[in-house]
């Protein structure tokens, strides 16, 4: 058996990993346009030298040679061939497989705002952040310059934001939203992070989109001009406003997309013996019992996973616990949510616990909880999305039905003894 893999990140690697453990003989290859290993979810911290390029790996570096994975490196596959198994690659080379996986990734969404995109591309002020080559860009731009704009109050705007500002950068985050974070937290919870980034020098603008990219004379970036007029200064400028699922072409077959390559809960694609799992994939969520997108690492090594257990023959649903979790941790306040961070129509109920340091929401309907934010000490978080996760009926659990309860809940409520003498979840 042949197995080949597109992409060396997250869900790739953890499928090439899982595929050694499961089938010892089969072959495996692994193909990216990457000459390194690393971790996308730390290429702030190089930006900020809290990291190390030699730290950013999140495999051991005898990793290919110790699972004998072949890996094709700074070679990007331009084409995949259903029809008779096979890829193209950037040097023209052709590889075969018996079952393939897509985990290609994704690329930065670019907004149409004028200037940008011609900025992005001639010019050394305006990026993005998605590869190390971005963040290399990056950190040194902060080198020589003043004062930088990042367009985007999401968290990988925020976490830009905060290693620019470690570097001496002043910062000024646009976020078009009336909160930042407006994926994760509700605007109660975002503006205790408002607060703290302008404490800490960085400046956040909410409620107001770009127009333009301004540029001086000399061609350099200038600074930008917002939605109600306004202009601010700006020597370099970070483009953070999310990303978008990136594959190689597909060549006369009809695989389903929508916003991103359809999986199933095995990760199989519409075409068979073709997988796809991480940013490039759109899985079943049972949440929400929809096909989403989930940008996130835990959902990627999962996936990959997965992926992994069904290329080999083992059939095994995907079991998410990450797909609508999110948590971060600015300045020294943190955050975890879950689910729905507001009531997705009026039949859902909230309740709400808050205080100076914490804050606590609970997204509910007929007691069951369908989503959450721990705000502040998050130590009762994990009990808050086994409930979720599980669709826990709280209506035995909670005194008088008062919802405030729902936070002091333990694990110690809900495990039960078996006859073997082991414990289990139950509610």
């Amino acid at each position: 058996m042949k197995y080949l893999i597109i992409g060396a990140s997250a869900a790739g690697l953890s499928c090439a990993r899982t595929l050694r453990r499961l089938d010892s003989n089969g072959e495996i290859v692994v193909i990216s346009k990457d000459d390194m290993v690393y971790s996308r979810c730390m290429l702030h911290y190089f930006i900020s030298d809290d990291r190390p390029l030699d730290k950013m790996r999140f495999v051991e570096e005898d990793f290919f040679d110790k699972n004998k994975v072949k890996w094709i490196r700074n070679t990007a596959v331009i084409e995949i061939r259903p029809f008779n198994k096979s890829v193209v690659t950037s040097d023209g080379a052709e590889h075969t497989y018996d079952k393939l996986l897509i985990a290609t990734g994704a690329t930065p969404v670019i907004p149409p705002i004028e200037g940008l995109a011609e900025g992005i591309e001639k010019r050394k002020d305006i990026f993005t952040l998605r590869d190390i080559g971005d963040a290399i860009k990056i950190k040194e731009a902060a080198k020589t310059s003043r004062q930088a704009v990042v367009i985007g109050g999401g968290l990988i705007g925020l976490d830009v934001a905060v290693s620019l500002n470690k570097q001496g950068v002043k910062v000024t985050v646009i976020e078009m939203k009336d909160h930042i974070l407006p994926q994760q937290l509700d605007k109660t919870a975002a503006q205790r992070y408002e607060r703290i980034f302008k404490d800490n020098g960085i400046d956040i603008i909410t409620g107001q989109a770009v127009s333009n990219v301004i540029y001086g004379l000399s061609g350099k970036v200038k600074g930008v001009t917002l939605s109600d007029g306004s202009f601010v200064f700006a020597d370099m400028i970070v483009v953070a406003v999310g990303v978008k699922p990136s594959f190689p072409r597909i060549d006369k077959c009809d695989l389903e997309i929508e916003n991103g390559i359809i999986v199933d809960q095995y990760q199989r694609t519409s075409i068979q013996d073709i997988y796809a799992a991480g940013d490039a994939c759109q899985s079943y969520e049972l949440l929400t019992q929809r096909h989403i997108l989930t940008p996130i690492w835990p959902s990627a090594v999962k996936q990959g996973q997965t992926a992994a257990y069904n290329m080999a023959g083992i059939g095994k649903p995907l079991i998410d616990n990450f797909g609508f979790k999110n948590s971060m941790k600015f300045f020294g306040l943190s955050t975890i949510s879950y689910g729905y961070v507001e009531p997705p129509d009026n039949s859902y109920n909230v309740a709400i616990c808050s205080g100076p340091n914490y804050y606590y929401k609970v997204v509910y309907k007929e007691n069951v909880l369908y989503g959450a934010i721990i705000q502040g000490d998050i130590s009762g978080a994990g009990v808050v999305g086994k409930l979720i996760q599980n669709k826990c009926n709280l209506s035995n659990k909670l005194v008088r039905n008062d919802w405030n309860n729902v936070f002091r809940l333990t694990y110690g409520d809900f495990f039960k003894q078996n006859q073997d003498g082991t414990f289990e979840f139950a509610c």
